[in-house]
């Protein structure tokens, strides 16, 4: 895939800007808080429509004294005589959102996600391993969502059911509600989130599995196999029954149609037992207590728990082999690279592993912030821009 340009109104500091990519490197330079990373913000929302930085709202985006945002991305499948399309996004003041797609108009901003594909890292990423669940539930569900409809429709229902029997808790606790009706409408919640779980467990599951196969390959060649990361799958379920169920499931069969519909089954049981067995411990919590939403990823590093004992150096290093991994399945599964946003990626790397990402972001399309330039190329071909408040300005095409 290759974002061919974007087309930017009043986003953050940006008044207006317009900005044609090549198909290999882009590198924007920039000091601090002059709108390198704003173009990725807006380069992002066309992936997802939303900011991956903005936590309260979106409109607190536009430009101070501003009606309205606008951006415009035009991209193309990687392949010759690819077709460019749009994605175009406008968000008013009063919260409006209005998305269109090569002209036409999107009711929902779900339709669209995994049309323009994007692998994004940036510092803030380091969350993934030093904080708590939510940050490594959110790369999965990001990551997967892009690549597959089936997933992000299970997620968005699941979390919609998860809003209501929480609710519902809630009441029966603090109204000492306890009716026939209440007690039958959280056990048809209950059956939902087991079966919702049982598909998004399927899918962490699977993609972890992937993930830590190309991350060890990453690190090995990044290392010289000096360190040697690892991934574990935190059910919600708990560790022992999913082990279990996995066990089962190899001694049962290999024939992964087959495989996910027995691990999806015999999953939704699992579930369905822990919720209809707990219901008055969750009542008194007023809250789900097993459940997809309280899985976790962990990772490890030269057997230990990353989040405990790996450097600053050596954590920053492991999130971008998970980003650079979540493109290699990105290109796996559809055939394609995605595209790979990278904010200050290069800052707290040594040489080593500064020269590995280099050398291996060659053949893909990369958009990438830095405060300085760029000393060693990875590649002869690379477009440079200077940024300052909020423009852009093209300064170099080393292109062959």
């Amino acid at each position: 895939m290759i974002c061919t340009s974007i087309q930017i109104q009043n986003f953050r500091n940006i008044v207006s800007a317009e900005i044609n990519f090549i198909d290999s490197i882009n590198v924007f330079v920039g000091d601090n808080a002059q709108g390198k990373t704003n173009l990725l913000e807006a380069l992002f929302f066309g992936t997802l429509g939303k900011s991956f930085r903005e936590k309260k709202k979106d409109t607190n985006l536009i430009l101070f004294d501003q009606p309205s945002f606008s951006v415009k991305v035009n991209y193309k499948e990687d392949r010759e005589n690819a077709r460019i399309q749009n994605i175009d996004i406008k968000l008013t003041r009063e919260g409006k959102k209005l998305v269109s797609q090569n002209g036409v108009f999107i009711r929902r901003i779900s339709e669209l996600v995994g049309d323009f594909r994007t692998v994004l890292f940036c510092p803030d990423h380091l969350a993934m391993i030093k904080e708590g669940p939510s940050e490594r539930r959110d790369f999965l569900d990001i990551a997967i969502s892009q690549l597959f409809p089936g997933y992000l429709s299970a997620l968005q229902k699941y979390e919609r059911v998860l809003k209501q029997r929480n609710k519902l808790l809630k009441t029966i606790r603090d109204e000492k509600t306890d009716s026939g009706a209440s007690q039958e409408t959280l056990d048809i919640w209950s059956e939902q989130i087991a079966e919702w779980s049982s598909i998004i467990s399927w899918h962490r599951w699977s993609y972890i599995q992937k993930l830590e196969k190309i991350i060890a390959g990453i690190f090995r060649d990044m290392t010289n196999g000096d360190e040697k990361p690892a991934l574990l799958y935190d059910p919600a379920c708990g560790r022992k029954e999913f082990e279990q169920l996995i066990k089962g499931l190899e001694e049962k069969t290999d024939a992964n149609s087959e495989s996910r519909t027995v691990f999806q089954k015999e999953l939704y049981e699992i579930y369905l037992k822990q919720l209809l067995n707990n219901k008055e411990k969750e009542i008194v919590n007023g809250s789900t207590l097993y459940g997809a939403h309280r899985d976790d990823l962990i990772f490890f590093l030269n057997g230990k728990e990353a989040r405990e004992y790996a450097s600053q150096g050596q954590q920053r290093s492991l999130v971008l082999s998970v980003k650079l991994a979540e493109g290699e399945i990105s290109k796996e599964i559809t055939g394609e690279y995605p595209i790979f946003l990278f904010d200050d990626v290069l800052s707290e790397l040594d040489n080593k592993r500064k020269q590995y990402l280099l050398k291996n972001i060659s053949g893909k399309q990369v958009i990438m912030t830095t405060c300085e330039e760029i000393a060693e190329k990875g590649s002869d071909n690379i477009k440079i821009w200077s940024v300052r408040e909020g423009q852009y300005t093209e300064e170099a095409c080393i292109c062959t």
